[in-house]
């Protein structure tokens, strides 16, 4: 029996120098790993910027560059590759320099025709691995492509897409405007933004066409905002900006408004800020007080909405901050009786417009 137990224990003994063996086998395997993978993920600066800028600003690479042109512009895509590769290649001239010629054409191919050259082309320059790093703005230790190839042919492919885009609603505009519509939802980011190009070539009546079409999918579709807002500015149409800007979601509102605010008549925009603040306090009642108050406090049927809603919770910081810019003697006096009547929050709100009014009165 004893000899039993001490065998067991042994075997258990063994098994457990076995698995510590192999656990400090694989961590002395995975620290090596670690600091590669460390490396790739932060990549250390091997060019000082202002050297490197100089380097490459050494080397005359105006007739590749030419050449490269030249190429793309006759269609010549493989003549293009065979230059890329030759320039990447070149040993005669500093890596800085070869980046910066590659970098320069890749910049250069947002101007021209689409399709100018080839995918593969394309493809090389958005997988283009850089070699001059030069220090991070903020992180000295981290390295950061001094020409970035790659992201100069994002933008080249956005810039493409975005003249595909144009292209497709132009021929478009003469069909119904529900399949322009549909058209511009399933079109990418890039795309959608030629559309919108479009639409300042469109004529009136197509856009008097487009624009309810918009306003009708607007509630499901929040991307429509810009078409819907865009032709309305166009038309200048009062009444499709109030269904846009009440119906209307996302960052483009603000574009609109601060448009809107440029090409409506005072009494017109009258309208849309009390309209932006009857429908609720949300983020388009906040952004109309901005855009649309500040050149209408002269009146004083808007005077004292901004007064009235200074104790709205979510829109009375916006009216102060409107009331605190006004230089006007009467707007002054009754932010000073409004402070001192309560401890209430249109108090609160009008010692904040005071506060303004001090402080951009130090700043002048």
């Amino acid at each position: 029996m004893k000899n039993t137990v001490t065998t067991i224990t042994c075997k258990i003994v063994i098994q457990v120098k076995f698995v510590t063996l192999i656990c400090l086998t694989l961590l002395i395997c995975l620290l090596p790993w670690q600091q590669v993978y460390g490396q790739a993920g932060f990549p250390q600066p091997n060019w000082d910027r202002a050297i490197a800028v100089s380097t490459a600003e050494s080397i005359d690479t105006s007739n590749v560059l030419k050449a490269l042109y030249q190429s793309s512009r006759a269609g010549d895509s493989q003549k293009v590759m065979a230059l890329l590769l030759a320039v990447e290649q070149n040993e005669n001239w500093p890596v800085p320099a070869r980046e910066y010629t590659i970098w320069s054409f890749t910049i250069g191919l947002s101007d021209m025709a689409v399709n100018s050259v080839s995918s593969e082309i394309l493809d090389y320059l958005s997988n283009y691995h850089p070699r001059t790093l030069v220090a991070h703005d903020d992180r000295n230790s981290v390295g950061v492509p001094l020409y970035n190839i790659s992201a100069a042919a994002a933008g080249v492919n956005n810039a493409w897409d975005r003249q595909r885009g144009a292209a497709r609603a132009e021929a478009l505009l003469q069909s119904d405007p529900d399949v322009w519509i549909d058209a511009f939802l399933k079109a990418a980011p890039a795309a959608r933004r030629g559309f919108s190009d479009t639409l300042k070539f469109a004529s009136d009546q197509q856009l008097n066409t487009l624009a309810p079409t918009a306003i009708k999918h607007l509630a499901e579709h929040p991307e429509l905002t810009a078409v819907a807002g865009q032709s309305a500015l166009i038309l200048a149409d009062l009444n499709l900006l109030q269904q846009t800007l009440a119906l209307g979601r996302g960052p483009e509102l603000h574009r609109i408004l601060q448009a809107t605010s440029q090409i409506l008549d005072a009494e017109e925009k009258k309208i849309l800020l009390f309209q932006a603040i009857h429908q609720g306090p949300d983020k388009m009642a906040g952004l109309a007080i901005a855009q649309l108050a500040p050149t209408l406090l002269k009146d004083p049927a808007v005077q004292e909405k901004m007064f009235e809603i200074l104790d709205n919770r979510e829109l009375g910081s916006s009216a102060a901050l409107i009331l605190g810019s006004s230089r006007d003697p009467k707007i002054r006096e009754r932010l000073n009786r409004t402070a001192k009547a309560s401890s209430g929050l249109a108090s609160q709100r009008a010692s904040l417009a005071i506060a303004t009014e001090r402080h951009e009165g130090t700043e002048e």
